[in-house]
């Protein structure tokens, strides 16, 4: 039986605006190192439509999952160019279409921190009804997926935006606040006990290693997240959000109040179709980029009493998306980890440009 293969894209930003004006915006928001309002790059979405073209030819059934920033400003017609776009064919401003044809995407996707946003470049205020028609419910449970001799695959989702405010310092500072959403997700997962062979993946936007005033996640989140990946066993984390290259590495997690500790698998996607104001167009990138479009394919793989994930690392050059290792000399562009038995442990050494 082959096991699943997964392509998680995240920060797509996808925008209204043109690429004529964002490029008269770039010396603005590089001054204050704030690039959420930039929109997409049209290059940039041909280029994630050419890369899992390629990839269904050769692996069909790779799954697509998307970690949330699907908008700039959380206008409802940037969920529709969304949908258009990863659900079937978009046409843009210069002609010709372009889409991944996913029409299962909303099943792989969650919001993020752009998505609450109230339609404006204000940030604060309350969300616009694009964000409940594309998600009216949240957590979620997925359905497992089987992957032979009783082991199985579930993908958990939050939105860590879901205790933040329309008009608090949370929203300004990007920091995530989803306390209620774990409580539900606990709830929502008692009935089911634990199965040993079962391995779990919860998408969440916020990055759970990230550290800073901005985008990391408060500090009552950070508890209630290790407590709940610990009584969950909760293998594997997929997140985006940071607009940095990405990195995949072992998160330590101490349960309060209990001896030892465990390790999760963090895989922190950077941008994939962000406009990047800095990025150069040649062989070879400066290592003063603010970030680079990028994304991640997850395998599952067979060894012997175990089971592997499988992560690399993809990065956007001059003609698409390509292993990391082929555009920095100084990233190894691919990481191992057991899943299963639970809990994770690293088989290769973690990989990516780690955050500062």
């Amino acid at each position: 039986m082959s096991l699943p293969i997964f392509v998680q894209i995240s920060d797509l930003h996808l925008s209204q605006t043109s690429e004529e004006e964002r490029k008269n915006r770039k010396l603005f928001w590089r001054r204050w190192r704030f690039d959420g309002m930039l929109g997409h790059s049209e290059n940039s979405l041909r280029y994630l439509d050419d890369f899992m073209y390629s990839l269904q030819q050769e692996e069909p059934g790779a799954q697509l999952i998307v970690t949330g920033d699907l908008t700039a400003i959380g206008q409802e017609e940037e969920f529709e160019i969304a949908n258009k776009f990863i659900g079937a064919t978009y046409q843009g401003p210069r002609g010709g279409e372009v889409g991944l044809n996913v029409s299962n995407w909303l099943r792989w996707a969650i919001p993020g921190n752009h998505d609450h946003w109230p339609g404006r470049a204000t940030i604060v205020g309350r969300s616009t009804p694009g964000l409940k028609k594309y998600f009216p419910e949240s957590p979620r449970v997925q359905p497992v997926v089987q992957l032979g001799n009783g082991r199985q695959l579930r993908f958990l989702q939050i939105d860590t935006d879901r205790d933040v405010g329309p008009y608090s310092h949370e929203r300004t500072r990007a920091v995530g606040s989803f306390v209620s959403e774990l409580k539900d997700l606990s709830a929502m997962l008692s009935p089911l006990g634990i199965n040993q062979n079962e391995i779990r993946v919860l998408c969440l936007h916020h990055s759970a290693i990230y550290r800073g005033w901005m985008l990391e996640i408060d500090a009552k989140s950070r508890k209630a997240l290790y407590e709940f990946l610990v009584t969950n066993r909760v293998a594997v984390l997929l997140c985006g959000h940071i607009h940095r290259p990405p990195w995949v590495q072992t998160l330590p997690v101490t349960r309060p109040m209990a001896p030892g500790r465990i390790v999760v698998v963090e895989a922190c996607c950077g941008t994939t179709t962000q406009f990047d104001p800095t990025i150069a167009r040649q062989t070879g990138f400066e290592e003063s980029l603010h970030w680079q479009n990028s994304l991640l394919v997850h395998r599952l793989k067979e060894a012997p009493g175990e089971i592997h994930w499988s992560s690399e690392i993809h990065l956007e050059g001059r003609a698409g998306f390509v292993g990391a290792d082929l555009l920095r000399s100084d990233v190894d562009a691919k990481a191992t980890f057991k899943v299963w038995p639970w809990p994770p442990q690293g088989i290769r050494p973690p990989f990516g440009l780690f955050p500062r």
